[in-house]
């Protein structure tokens, strides 16, 4: 582990040198301070905002607090097969990116179809209390003790079963209105209470969901994204090279280079101008700005603009989820011994691992997701000592695969300064109070990113919300 640590230092080191040759410029270089307009944040939403501007021929200046480029599109090259840190699906209804891809000509490829035939996900190995999961189907696993009208469920399908028995949208946005408050109101386990599950599908429901646990996620939130998903049924797709190159060519289109390494510290903004500090020390000036930055990193700027207290308010309470990612190599494909999915569950560690990529020496790379409050447990230790942790979990789960599997690499967004977590989520009474405030602009601030997105997903959210703020921002120029 100590080896991988040094590789993806190394890794990251050649990144920010590639990124300079692809139009990305050190926090200490001398550069311009003044342009028709600052984006703040170079992830996909900045990087498309700025092309946007750019197009129609605005003066775009990039600022990026860490130093590298993309955000949570950030693929994990110092671990065999190069599987994403964050953001890897683009689903066919992906529109905007699709288009990005197209004009940038990215090359795309469909998800999984590098996995050798035999290793494609199958099912889901389920393990409860530690024990190694059952073969044959979960619904005959003696380890389900969850009652016949549930039975057939598996850990994974329990929530989104449930919300799509009672969602009542009809359009993608419609989860922003206020008459679906009394909804929002409800946590997605005082929900399931409600409509009669199980306590055992419940503790199944909440040993992995994207929030920090049931009762800090709003239903009305599992519901607008259910209800997204039933929209975006086809293939779907991953970047070839990694999810990281789109946002490199993204950003190597752009006349001005991304000033990476400028921690943006504070924004004044009025009816004329906006002023960013950061913490160099560095001052940059525009007739207008758009602000990508996740809430969870947003409320640690001072923002001097006429915001809304709602909408300070919700930057507080949008919640951004926990996620220990452990990534695996199995040195053989052990799954073919143990006769079980390549995939495993289980209501403790090591939680959700899916089988990533096909490796040339038979085996694969495996990624081990821990989510919500699970994660805690690991803040701030040693990620040799989280690997090995959940590298022992798994093999007890998985005794086929003591010896053949090791640690490739460990990553913690929720601690990852620059995002301060994974994907948004909106906590009980916060969709419908919050939502329809993100996006308003403050004087001539604007704000973008996936927490803008009202009918997209993941990073077409994100370039959803970028493209709102685009709209707002050149009627507001004229």
């Amino acid at each position: 582990m100590t080896q991988t640590v040094l590789k993806r230092r190394a890794v990251l080191a050649g990144l920010v040198a590639t990124g300079a040759a692809l139009g990305c410029t050190s926090g200490r270089a001398a550069q311009r301070r003044e342009f028709d307009v600052l984006v703040l944040g170079a992830g996909i939403s900045g990087l498309y905002a700025a092309r946007k501007l750019q197009a129609v021929g605005l003066r775009v200046g990039v600022l990026e607090g860490s130093n590298r480029i993309g955000g949570r599109c950030w693929t994990a090259h110092e671990v065999p097969g190069s599987p994403e840190y964050g953001a890897s699906q683009i689903g066919v209804s992906y529109e905007r990116v699709m288009a990005e891809c197209r004009a940038l000509k990215v090359p795309l490829r469909i998800e999984y179809s590098d996995l050798a035939p035999g290793a494609r996900p199958s099912g889901i190995a389920v393990s409860i209390g530690g024990a190694p999961p059952s073969p044959g189907a979960w619904k005959d696993s003696p380890l389900n003790r969850l009652p016949d009208a549930e039975r057939s469920l598996l850990p994974l399908q329990i929530l989104g079963h449930y919300a799509s028995k009672r969602n009542p949208l009809k359009q993608s946005d419609d989860w922003i209105r206020p008459e679906f408050a009394e909804l929002d109101a409800l946590s997605a386990g005082q929900f399931l209470r409600r409509e009669g599950a199980s306590e055992e599908a419940i503790r199944l429901a909440d040993a992995f969901v994207y929030a920090d646990s049931l009762e800090d996620l709003s239903i009305l939130d599992v519901m607008r994204r259910t209800f997204a998903a039933q929209g975006m049924k086809g293939d779907v797709y991953n970047v070839v090279g990694g999810m990281d190159s789109l946002t490199a060519t993204m950003a190597s289109t752009l006349t001005d280079p991304v000033q990476t390494g400028r921690i943006v510290t504070g924004i004044r903004a009025d009816s004329r101008r906006v002023e960013v500090a950061c913490r160099d020390g560095s001052r940059w000036r525009a007739r207008a700005a758009i602000c990508t930055f996740p809430t969870s990193t947003l409320r640690q700027v001072k923002v001097d603009a006429p915001v809304s207290a709602l909408q300070r308010e919700g930057w507080e309470r949008l919640g951004y989820a926990k996620a220990v990612l452990v990534y695996l190599e199995a040195l053989e494909p052990f799954w073919e011994r143990d006769g079980l999915s390549s995939w495993t569950w289980s209501d403790g560690l090591p939680e959700f691992c899916t089988l990533m990529r096909s490796l040339p020496h038979g085996g694969g790379t495996i990624l081990c997701h821990v989510t919500g409050n699970a994660a805690d447990q690991f803040r701030g230790k040693d990620p040799r000592i989280v690997g090995q942790s959940i590298l022992n979990a798994f093999v007890r789960v998985r005794p086929a695969a003591a010896g053949r599997v090791s640690v490739a690499g460990v990553h913690d967004w929720g601690t990852y300064p620059f995002s301060l977590g994974h994907i948004a989520y909106f906590r009980p009474g916060t969709a419908t109070r919050h939502a329809a405030e993100f996006p308003r602009s403050a004087g001539r601030l604007f704000f973008g990113g996936e927490y803008c997105g009202r009918r997209g997903l993941g990073l077409e959210a994100a370039c959803e919300g970028a493209d709102q703020a685009v709209t707002q921002l050149l009627g507001t120029l004229g």
